[in-house]
């Protein structure tokens, strides 16, 4: 039997075990925390001098935004948020793990690529909280960002978009979740008809014609034991 007339006589097995892992996702996906985002955009701008033309100036801007990117989830930056006095809450865990822990899952930056920009996210469960929480990253990283990129006076990070913050939860995304569901149930649906074709052999043989039953099989060969030979 083929590969396209299996699949065809298990279709039905198929959409049962993809329903299935989406329904599951989704529910799961429900009883997560819903999470809201807010998010803005940094500038990073090296100030050009007789020794750096523009085009290595805006080269050194990239390799700070790839710094930055790294050094925000560190728990000296985490710190510095903290201080700010922007009361971004109490629920950071009670260990040095717990807060980076969850420092790592509500923030989010990252550099544009081929650009000095770079794009700064967070989450939270709260919509003020999150607000106050992407204030504080623009206050640390604009005002105190000069002691982790150690540019001095020659660079600045300036604020060119103000945060946003969304009007409905936005992790999880059901939507996504769904999609990756979706292409998990079939491939757990796939291999399972292919590598598992014995439970539907006599079934396969049946539809492709080849299916003969086990009384005629042995009925078939007693009459060749009584037929004379000539």
């Amino acid at each position: 039997m083929t590969q396209i007339k299996r699949l065809r006589l298990h279709k039905n097995l198929i959409y049962k075990i993809t329903l299935s892992v989406i329904v599951l996702v989704v529910v799961v996906s429900l009883f997560m925390p819903q999470q809201y985002r807010a998010q803005t955009k940094l500038l990073i701008i090296q100030h050009q001098s007789l020794s750096l033309d523009a085009y290595l100036a805006a080269k050194s801007a990239e390799k700070v935004g790839k710094v930055l990117s790294e050094v925000v989830y560190s728990s000296s930056f985490f710190d510095e948020v903290w201080q700010a006095g922007f009361n971004i809450g109490t629920d950071w865990g009670e260990t040095a793990k717990e807060r980076r822990k969850m420092w790592a899952k509500r923030v989010d930056l990252n550099q544009i690529p081929q650009t000095s920009l770079i794009q700064v996210n967070t989450y939270h469960t709260d919509r003020v909280s999150v607000e106050k929480l992407v204030q504080a990253m623009i206050y640390v990283l604009v005002e105190r960002g000069s002691q982790y990129h150690g540019g001095g006076d020659q660079l600045e990070i300036k604020l060119v978009d103000e945060p946003i913050v969304s009007n409905y939860p936005v992790r999880p995304n059901l939507l996504l979740n769904a999609l990756a569901a979706l292409l998990i149930g079939l491939v757990i649906s796939f291999v399972y008809v292919y590598l598992k074709p014995g439970k539907h052999k006599s079934t396969e043989n049946q539809m492709s014609g080849e299916y003969v039953p086990q009384a005629d099989i042995q009925e078939g060969s007693a009459n060749s034991y009584l037929t004379p030979k000539e």
